[in-house]
């Protein structure tokens, strides 16, 4: 969440690498993840630019030429789903403009409790 918080606030920078199937876009934030039912992952849905010379398209991989800031239009929650044919499936939608008034994600660590014996 923190990566699509960013790219809504400063948009995309040359290289990054796009997807313009959804499909494929879920598969690929599923494997960002693993199998790991605990992790949402997410999708971020864009509106297609007008200027061509921003992105250039390369089989169904669409790579970044230009630095941009994309117009978003809404935040797909991914669910891992074993009964789903590709693994995954949509679980929620969320405006992208929540995502500027979540915190950032702080990565503390586990403090694992240790009970005492008597």
């Amino acid at each position: 969440m923190d990566v699509i918080k960013r790219i809504i606030i400063s948009g995309f920078k040359p290289g990054e690498i796009l997807r313009d199937n959804l499909i494929e876009a879920m598969i690929d934030a599923r494997n960002s993840v693993g199998l790991n039912r605990r992790f949402r992952p997410a999708v971020l849905v864009l509106e297609a630019p007008t200027n061509p010379k921003l992105l250039v398209q390369i089989e169904s991989q669409i790579i970044v030429q230009k630095s941009f800031s994309p117009i978003s239009l809404e935040i797909l929650l991914v669910k891992i789903d074993f009964r789903a044919p590709h693994l995954a499936r949509v679980a929620k939608s969320v405006s992208p403009l929540t995502m500027l008034d979540l915190p950032p994600y702080s990565k503390k660590p586990f403090k694992k409790k240790l009970g005492t014996r008597i």
